[in-house]
């Protein structure tokens, strides 16, 4: 028994020697901490891709082979891809981040600051190829072989005339390795198959003279054909979705008119060139208006229909005025739906904003499906639908000032194929959606508190939750305004089903008849565990009912996170696979294989990237970006609770030196902004802040940080957060390790205004640092947020 307590007494001397001989953080370790980003599984689960980041400096990228473990690390490394059969993965490589900051001190030209180079992985031997001077790169998203990229400039610059605007374009075959050039191409496109490319240029150089125009490459045939001829503005590219029609904006006039309108362009394979389907002289097109450049074309599923966009015509400036005698005028308006800063923080969208209209490609018949005031439409373009919603808050925006979000909508149901329109909801506080399909406009409306959907051919609506025996909105809201949901999940194939989120658990409701099921099968509620649907395939629009399928969950109480998985359609409740002491990222999985990966941390584990082969009952460690960290003293935190003098039950997290020693007193610190235990198990890394506290820092230099969670009474603020932190702070004093007369306060934006109310109730702080406070709430009600242009009426009134 001596001996064993002699090596347990020399283990504990010699683990906090150890401890005490780490060193404290500072401010010089910041651009070193590491952090991942953009991590992607190939599709046959044997390849992980991630990108390490640093603070200020060179990102890395990080390519394994998981069934043999090798690494390779390519430094500059970015934007990778890696094509659908998992053999190669293409990625940009930036220049030396030195070399690009010494450049901009220079204030050097767009044209001499360093430019990317492309690299390009084969996976099967890991041999790199690299090509210098590259401005983009694209890959066919359902093709293997076709890897397309533009350089910065010309490859022969003695046949390239210096008045051409575009880059060179080089098609490479990954399989074949051969290459096709093309000059001077300021515009292309290549379609989800890989079949066809088109381009614009304004010099071909392959075996003939330069004829500036529109091309199409059909990729299998290595056969091109011109479809537009002669130089212009050309815009917009779009393919068909499944990759046989082709359409563009384009105005040939070389004329010096100012006004040079542009007309929508359509081609399939059969036309001998590009036909002209629509203009501002087509029948119904609204006079003095445009086709507007900044609006995308598309079209329906059905290739019958093509959208596009219009907007009314800008006014000309007077050239014969110099800028020097123009005047500048600038208009203030009590009834302006939107204050001035905020119409002119959107000037450059407004400027740019237009609407959508479409052109029947059989009857060439024109229609509008916008009016100037709404805000947007939705449409469904996967499927042949046959109805659009509209959305105008206009009615609503200058009570929105005070009244707060959402902002009062009016919702039209569009006809496509007459352009008719009817109001369906008016002065809606929602935020209105379409359904996968089309069928069902859906929403939650906080006012009413339940879920609604209105069926587009009927127009009947049907409250989705009302007979369900929970509430699905926020259980814990604690602000004077309506409270929120708690999201939905998505729908079933063919809009059968809506999945809805409550607290805890996930329902299934018909939206035709209401009929409704629990299908995590309630152990949600009864665990006090939130159960949250991950959606793994993001190219499946619907909830996967098919499959077993993957649910996050957070634990409560614990704070503790991890997954269940289940099946939709079983009535068995989901098995829980792990759940611990982590904060796990979004997983991804391996389109052909039981493979996973995702990010996982907490406070003392830096995020790395991890891997699971069985949907996450273990994990695996893939990755380790920071092992500097086990060099300075970091540090533990703890779930801490207590009674307010209220007689609430307090929350909070304690964050203690790693060195910590009970015999010792500490100084501490309080943080907060409103709830944020539930951020326990997460990850702190040092970073500069604006103005919030830096906990990382504080705990390896020796300070308690103390983070209690504040919940509201609505309209007392300020004694709200008195009563939960004060009186957090005297529990915690109970402990002799806490030195009393060393406790400071810090709270940043909201927690300002908190921070500012405490200290003139309690003399308990010896230090107070108010980051971004409000300390004076009858001046900061008219104030403005600059970002936004917003006025902040509506956060004093409800929020």
């Amino acid at each position: 028994m001596r001996k064993y307590l002699a090596l347990v007494f020399l283990a504990t001397l010699s683990f906090s020697a150890i401890a005490q001989s780490k060193k404290p953080l500072d401010h010089s370790v910041y651009d070193g901490w590491k952090s991942i980003g953009s991590e992607q599984i190939s599709n046959n689960g044997r390849f992980v891709v991630y990108n390490i980041n640093p603070q200020e400096g060179d990102a890395n990228l990080v390519v394994t082979n998981l069934q043999n473990n090798r690494t390779l690390t390519i430094p500059r490394g970015t934007a990778a891809r890696i094509t659908d059969n998992s053999a190669v993965v293409v990625f940009l490589i930036k220049p030396h981040y030195t070399a690009t900051r010494e450049a901009r001190i220079k204030k050097l030209k767009p044209e001499q600051m360093p430019k990317d180079s492309l690299g390009i992985l084969n996976l099967a031997n890991f041999s790199l190829t690299k090509i210098p001077m590259v401005r983009n790169f694209t890959i066919p998203e359902k093709s293997n072989n076709i890897l397309i990229y533009q350089l910065e400039k010309p490859i022969d610059t003695a046949k390239v005339k210096k008045e051409y605007n575009g880059n060179p374009l080089v098609i490479k075959n990954l399989i074949t390795q051969t290459e096709s050039f093309y000059q001077n191409v300021s515009e292309y496109l290549v379609n989800k198959q890989g079949t066809s490319l088109a381009f614009y240029t304004e010099g071909v150089t392959k075996d003939t003279t330069d004829i500036p125009g529109v091309y199409i490459l059909d990729l299998q045939r290595d056969a091109m054909k011109k479809i537009s001829n002669g130089k212009g503005v050309y815009k917009q590219f779009a393919f068909s979705e499944d990759g046989s029609q082709f359409a563009f904006l384009a105005n040939k006039d070389q004329s010096k008119s100012k006004e040079k309108p542009l007309a929508v362009y359509s081609y399939y394979s059969s036309l001998d060139s590009a036909q002209i389907v629509a203009t501002n002289a087509t029948s119904g097109f609204p006079s003095d208006w445009m086709i507007s450049e900044n609006g995308n074309l598309r079209f329906n599923i059905a290739n019958t229909n093509l959208f596009f966009c219009i907007a009314p015509k800008p006014m000309l400036g007077d050239t014969t005025i110099a800028e020097m005698d123009a005047v500048k005028l600038d208009v203030w308006h009590y009834q302006d739906d939107r204050l001035q800063p905020q119409q002119l923080r959107t000037l450059q969208a407004d400027q740019r904003r237009n609407i959508v209209a479409l052109i029947d490609l059989n009857s060439k018949s024109f229609q509008q499906l916008q009016q100037w005031d709404d805000d947007n439409i939705q449409m469904v373009t996967e499927v042949d639908t046959r109805f659009a919603l509209a959305n105008s808050t206009k009615k609503y925006r200058l009570e929105s000032q005070w009244a707060g979000f959402p902002v009062g909508t009016d919702v039209y149901k569009v006809d496509l194929e007459n352009g008719s329109r009817k109001l369906i909801l008016e002065g809606i506080k929602a935020s209105v959606q379409l359904s996968p399909d089309g069928k069902y406009a859906f929403w939650y409306e906080n006012g009413k508190r339940q879920w609604f959907a209105i069926n587009l051919s009927t127009e009947v609506i049907n409250n989705l939750t009302e007979n369900i025996p929970v509430s699905f909105f926020n259980e814990e809201h604690d602000e004077p305004s309506d409270p929120g949901s708690y999201g939905f999940a998505g729908w079933s194939d063919g809009d059968t089903e809506i999945y809805i989120n409550d607290r805890y658990d996930i329902w299934e409701i018909n939206p035709a008849n209401g009929r409704f099921r629990n299908i995590t099968g309630g152990i949600g509620r009864r665990t006090q565990q939130t159960l949250r649907y991950v959606r793994l395939d993001f190219e499946n629009r619907f909830v996967d009912t098919k499959n077993d399928v993957l649910f996050s969950v957070f634990d409560e109480k614990t704070k503790m996170r991890g997954f269940y998985t289940g099946n939709i359609r079983k009535p068995v409740a989901p098995s829980l696979k792990i759940l611990e002491g982590f904060t796990f990222g979004l997983p991804r999985k391996a389109k052909n294989a039981n493979v996973y990966i995702t990010q996982k941390h907490n406070f003392t584990n830096s995020p790395d990237v991890y891997i699971s082969t069985n949907t996450f009952a273990t994990t695996r460690k893939l990755s380790n970006i920071n092992p500097q960290q086990k060099e300075y003293n970091w540090g533990t935190v703890e779930l801490v609770k207590w009674e307010t003098f209220k007689g609430k039950e307090g929350v909070g997290m304690l964050y203690k030196p790693e060195n910590f020693d009970p015999n010792k007193k500490y100084p501490m610190i309080v943080y907060f902004y409103d709830v944020s235990s539930q951020g326990l198990y997460s990850y702190n890394a040092p970073a500069p802040t604006p103005s919030r506290l830096n906990i990382t820092y504080f705990v390896s230099n020796e300070y308690l940080v103390f983070v209690p969670d504040i919940k509201y009474e609505i309209g007392y603020p300020g004694p709200s957060s008195y009563d939960f932190i004060v009186s957090g702070v005297e529990e915690l004093g109970k402990n002799a390790w806490v030195d009393m007369a060393n406790v400071a306060i810090q709270g940043q934006s909201w927690g300002g205004y908190q921070l500012c109310y405490i200290i003139t109730q309690t003399k308990l702080f010896k230090a107070a640092w108010a980051g971004a406070p409000v300390s004076n709430m009858t001046s900061a009600y008219g104030g403005i947020r600059w970002e936004s242009g917003l006025n902040r009426q509506f956060q004093y009134e409800k929020t």
